[in-house]
């Protein structure tokens, strides 16, 4: 488990759209239980609020003062079969959120983020020389502008992914993947 807290400051003298005041929160929490001397599972739990103040003399109602929040949970279960063939099956969930003080020329920026994944990864020794792996995994991505003048920009993404990949040493300076 964790806790941060930290305070950026940004400015430039020629350049003073720049400024930025930012105050961030980050905590998680995790646990991991060992289910057998061959596997386990482990689930994390995090946070994070940022309040960033972009308002200076030349704008102060800059359109791009917000608070971002986000959480996230993440579990991960691993598994090793045999000496040879090991297994790591995830997932996880998050939402951000960007909540805008001041509309701008497009009207609010405030959105919601939502993403989430799972996935399998399989990890296998042939021989002494040869290893494969194979990483499968599905990924959504939803985007929603919460202004009515916005909500057009809003968007899901999906992704479907399969990986096989093939190493094998010929000599230990030559290596065949």
């Amino acid at each position: 488990y964790g806790v941060e807290f930290a305070r950026d400051s940004v400015s430039a003298k020629k350049r003073t759209s720049l400024f930025e005041d930012s105050q961030r929160l980050r905590w998680d929490v995790a646990t991991t239980l060992r289910y057998s001397k061959k596997g386990n599972v482990r689930v994390t739990l995090e946070g994070t609020r940022a309040d960033v103040n972009k308002d200076n003399p030349t704008q102060p109602q800059n359109p791009q003062t917000r608070r971002d929040e986000s959480h996230a949970l993440t579990g991960e279960v691993r598994h090793e079969f045999t000496t040879t063939l090991k297994v790591r099956a995830y997932g996880n969930i998050e939402l951000e959120q960007g909540f805008y003080a001041y509309e701008g020329p497009a009207g609010f920026g405030d959105r919601d983020d939502f993403r989430s994944q799972i996935g399998v990864d399989l990890d296998g020794r042939i021989s002494k020389k040869a290893t494969a792996r194979v990483q499968t995994y599905v990924r959504t991505f939803d985007q929603a502008f919460i202004d009515q003048g916005r909500s057009k920009e809003s968007r899901d993404e999906h992704e479907y992914v399969m990986r096989q990949s093939f190493h094998y040493e010929i000599t230990p300076h030559v290596k065949l993947r």
